[in-house]
């Protein structure tokens, strides 16, 4: 059960392109708003999204890459994805808590019809990346902590 204090949506869509998968998590995020605890930088409310791996919730500890905000409309979207990216279908929605937020640290209770729990996304620091590690070019990687 979610504690009282502001609730958000959320969704975890299934991304496919050909026979590979990933998830996708994002978080409605209003703009600038002060509960967050946390400079967010949103001029108008988006979906702060993170690329999972295929197996996330079967993990305690998993790297997840931050992706480019996406639009509300993406909370209920399935179906194509333009520029032949593959399709995404929803795999879990619901409503989050946030516990706190800042640059480098998002903490959240999740209450989903698959997910439930407290996360914690924690940013990597760049030093402890290899050279071969990094996913996409200059994308930021983060560790998705199940709390």
């Amino acid at each position: 059960m979610l504690r009282p204090g502001p609730m958000l949506q959320f969704v975890i869509q299934k991304h496919t392109r050909g026979k590979s998968f990933h998830f996708d998590l994002m978080l409605a995020c209003p703009a600038l708003s002060p509960e967050m605890g946390g400079t967010i930088g949103n001029r108008r409310p988006a979906l702060k999204t993170w690329r999972l791996p295929q197996s996330f919730w079967k993990s305690k500890c998993q790297i997840a890459c931050r992706l480019p905000d996406h639009r509300l409309k993406y909370l209920s979207y399935e179906g194509k994805i333009s520029r032949g990216r593959g399709r995404v279908v929803i795999w879990d929605k619901g409503v989050y808590r946030i516990k706190r937020w800042r640059d480098n640290l998002v903490v959240f209770q999740l209450q989903g019809k698959k997910i439930k729990g407290e996360y914690c996304l924690v940013l990597w620091p760049s030093r402890s990346v290899k050279a071969g590690q990094i996913i996409r070019g200059k994308r930021k990687k983060w560790l998705l902590v199940n709390l």
